[in-house]
């Protein structure tokens, strides 16, 4: 692992690592798109569990604000209790 990020220092970043790491193709790497990058890059996760993460991020966000806050929190623990509805 330390390897591999010694050689991303060492040889450069490439436009072509730039665009694989650009997985929203925005034309820039945010820091979340880097370090996905590197972690699959390492072995450390897979495709499939990044998904499965983000989905799990998604249905926590019952706001849909892309943050997780007291807001979620309350309207699930409604949800849980019966005395909301679920529209997600």
């Amino acid at each position: 692992q330390k390897r591999l990020f010694r050689e991303q220092l060492s040889d450069g970043l490439t436009m072509d690592h730039l665009n694989s790491m650009d997985t929203n193709e925005d034309g820039l790497v945010d820091r979340e798109e880097y370090v996905q990058f590197m972690l699959m890059e390492m072995g450390l996760v897979t495709q499939a569990e990044l998904d499965e993460l983000h989905g799990q991020f998604d249905r926590l966000d019952v706001t849909r604000s892309g943050t997780l806050n007291e807001e979620d929190l309350r309207i699930m623990a409604q949800i849980r209790d019966g005395t909301m509805k679920r529209s997600v």
